[in-house]
């Protein structure tokens, strides 16, 4: 996880130790390695007009956390730990997510709150496995 700074004009976001992402004239939204001068990931074009915030598709140019280069979701979020990040970037506190009501305007705090998954092989016509006997008599 990385945190970024605000910085006003140019508008970037700094992070605390070589990164920030800015807008670069032509390229649209760049994570940038300050350091070494690489371009770590851009952001996909049809977002370039919107700000970097929420969870985007960004294309990795580099190796990130040992994922090789390609397209990426990433967040970038004002969201505190105890906030759940909407897709388009707003903040709603943790406990009102999957809690059947949509409070994102974007209605992502309601997306993926399966209870149980199940793997592709599960078969659901067979009956579970038998347990042991507690011994506990339900005939009188």
């Amino acid at each position: 996880m990385y945190y970024f700074d605000l910085i006003p004009n140019p508008l970037a976001f700094r992070g605390y130790g070589e990164y920030e992402v800015a807008a670069v004239e032509g390229e649209g939204w760049v994570w940038h390695n300050t350091i070494t001068n690489v371009t770590m990931a851009v952001l996909r074009s049809e977002h370039n007009d919107e700000f970097p915030v929420g969870r985007l598709t960004w294309e990795a140019k580099e190796e990130v956390c040992q994922d090789p280069p390609g397209d990426r979701i990433l967040t970038l979020s004002s969201c505190t730990k105890d906030e759940f990040t909407c897709t388009d970037g707003f903040c709603i506190p943790f406990q009102k997510r999957c809690d059947l009501k949509f409070d994102c305007e974007d209605k992502t705090d309601e997306s993926f709150c399966d209870i149980i998954n199940f793997p592709t092989d599960y078969r659901s016509k067979l009956p579970p496995r038998p347990g042991r006997s507690r011994g506990v008599s339900l005939a009188q």
